[in-house]
């Protein structure tokens, strides 16, 4: 395993700030300074980096200080206009710990909404295996739990950390796997009879997404993050909100198989190790090793 160094981004590898683009707002400083102090604050700006919306957040403060509406609007409008270069000598840093054999992973507090500005502006950032946005996750730092998310995420992308393998789309979906998902939709128990009538040959892990997709309560973009959120709920065996089972489940019992192989189509079955804060779907060949779910609804 290579070892791992985590960097924060803004003030330590881009150079971003407000300042940039609001000198060309006030010729005044300490008007200036005022404005980014008392109205765009480093609280208002937390909120769009949890996930509030740009639109929102920008429409709420107009309300509370119309009297600086354009500067306020430009926030949303002309933001990239904030970005400088980056930061002087950390991209041949990066460089150097990249071809010396480390793994880097970046998080920040960031606008899901202007992340991409970022990734456009400065190739190093390819340099990283993942980057946890704030924005994206929708918590920022100082909270705990976008941490948990960013060690979550190195695991799941790391070849394998203490005999864990990484989990794909491809993976072996297993039952606790789909009652996360259908506790985390609100859904009934006929989630899995949407499921069966969904399934076509071939389609995997389509029939699960098309069904959860079509959910206005769904709090997943897509199927990998519906697959990482379900490692970290049971990874730090949570029990509430989007990393957790709201209450609603308890780690089934679990008994010897009468059988150790199945002939199985991927996404048929699943595997479970006999630890289950630690499970992880795992294909094992064409066969599926499995131990039976004792579990009533």
């Amino acid at each position: 395993m290579k070892p791992i160094i985590v960097f924060d981004l803004g003030g330590v590898l881009i150079d971003w700030n407000p300042r940039y683009l609001y000198r060309k707002f006030f010729t005044d400083e300490p008007h200036m300074e005022f404005f980014l102090r008392e109205v765009v604050s480093n609280r208002w700006n937390l909120q769009m980096d949890a996930g509030k919306s740009q639109q929102e957040s920008v429409e709420d403060l107009s309300k509370a200080c119309p009297q600086y509406l354009d500067a306020i609007i430009a926030w949303m409008t002309r933001w990239d206009e904030m970005l400088g270069d980056a930061i002087e000598t950390m991209p041949e840093v990066l460089q150097y710990f990249s071809r010396t054999g480390y793994e880097l992973h970046a998080i920040t507090n960031w606008s899901a909404e202007t992340f991409h500005f970022a990734e456009k502006k400065y190739d190093f950032l390819q340099l990283f295996r993942t980057i946890t946005v704030s924005g994206r996750e929708k918590v920022a730092k100082p909270n705990p739990v976008i941490f948990e998310i960013l060690f979550c995420s190195s695991i799941s992308t790391s070849t394998s950390i203490s005999g864990i393998p990484a989990p794909t789309a491809a993976s072996n979906l297993s039952f606790t796997f789909f009652e996360y998902l259908r506790i985390q939709c609100n859904l009934s128990y006929s989630f899995y009879k949407q499921v069966m009538e969904s399934y076509t040959v071939n389609s995997n892990y389509l029939a699960v997404e098309s069904v959860f997709k079509g959910e206005a309560s769904n709090p997943f973009d897509n199927f990998d993050d519906a697959l990482l959120s379900y490692k970290i709920a049971n990874y730090y065996n949570l029990n509430s909100g989007k990393y957790g089972y709201k209450g609603q489940y308890s780690t089934p019992s679990l008994s010897s198989p009468a059988t150790s192989t199945l002939d199985l189509d991927p996404g048929g079955s699943g595997y479970f190790s006999t630890n289950l804060n630690n499970f992880v779907p795992t294909n094992v060949g064409e066969n599926i090793y499995y131990y039976r779910i004792n579990y009533t609804p």
